[in-house]
């Protein structure tokens, strides 16, 4: 039973070590949508690409103008802010590193 019980806590250690690793791997990209008078900019729509996979996602900014990109695989990306009364912006070529978090203002 004493080595039933150490091979099971054992694991569950080996297991939780895992889960927080996992979490290390990724990348964020986050930012603010703001006029050209510094003006936040809220329902922008920011569309980020995967240069490499040709794969999107998009985000809407909140009521402060922050957009969020949660756990993305390190590389080069494009991000498109687009908002009703306004030009668009692109940013090409844009590249995160592994646990980084990138600050993209527009």
């Amino acid at each position: 039973m004493l080595r039933f019980t150490s091979l099971l806590l054992l694991t569950l250690f080996l297991a939780i070590a895992g889960l927080g690793q996992a979490g290390g791997s990724t990348s964020d990209i986050q930012g603010r949508v703001l006029d050209p008078n510094g003006a936040v900019v809220s329902g922008a729509t920011v569309t980020l690409t995967d240069s490499d996979r040709g794969t999107s996602r998009t985000a809407t900014t909140n009521s402060q103008g922050e957009y969020r990109f949660l756990a993305l695989t390190p590389g080069v990306y494009s991000v498109r802010v687009e908002a009703t009364g306004f030009s668009s912006q692109v940013r090409n070529a844009v590249s995160i590193t592994v646990g980084q978090t990138l600050d993209q203002d527009f």
